[in-house]
């Protein structure tokens, strides 16, 4: 069954219906993208059956209006075909969408630290690895306590048995 098939006409339940999906979707780390795609579906239809869109988004939806309508965006591009989800190829919703953030100058950025959407894992990785380097220039290896490395160890090991998983 399609997920159009779904779907119903009432604004109270589209909005049930988003709110759920984007839930999941942030909850997700495999198949968040089709849940965002989902929260589309249902804003595009609360989108055609109310008469003030931007009202309804702020009385019933917990996140942004840009970012509703990237989810709409995102929606569109999965049933035109243009974006497939199961590929493994996208990551993140910007990166489904073609969005380019050099020198946009909007609140994404600041979105983006807090907002567990825009994360990816390669992304996530690059942070820890950052974050080890800056800690490593601020006090070197060398002068850490036992500690301090076993802290660290303790913290990285679930990393590391994903990484075994991975050559599995």
């Amino acid at each position: 069954m399609s997920i159009e098939a779904t779907i119903t006409l009432a604004p109270e339940d589209c909005a049930l219906q988003v709110n759920e999906a984007h839930r999941r979707g942030l909850e997700s780390m495999v198949g968040s993208l089709k849940h965002f795609s989902e929260a589309g579906l249902h804003l595009k239809k609360a989108q055609n059956t109310v008469e003030n869109f931007t009202a309804w988004l702020k009385d019933n939806i917990p996140f942004s209006r840009k970012t509703a309508y990237q989810y709409i965006q995102l929606h569109d591009k999965v049933s035109a075909g243009l974006v497939n989800l199961d590929s493994g190829e996208f990551t993140s919703i910007r990166q489904c969408l073609g969005i380019d953030h050099d020198g946009e100058k909007s609140t994404y950025q600041e979105d983006r630290k807090t907002d567990p959407r825009f994360e990816s894992i390669p992304g996530l990785c690059a942070k820890i690895e950052q974050n080890f380097k800056t800690a490593a220039r601020a006090k070197p290896l060398e002068t850490w306590s036992e500690d301090e490395k076993r802290v660290l160890a303790n913290a990285l090991q679930p990393i590391d048995d994903i990484y075994l998983d991975l050559l599995k």
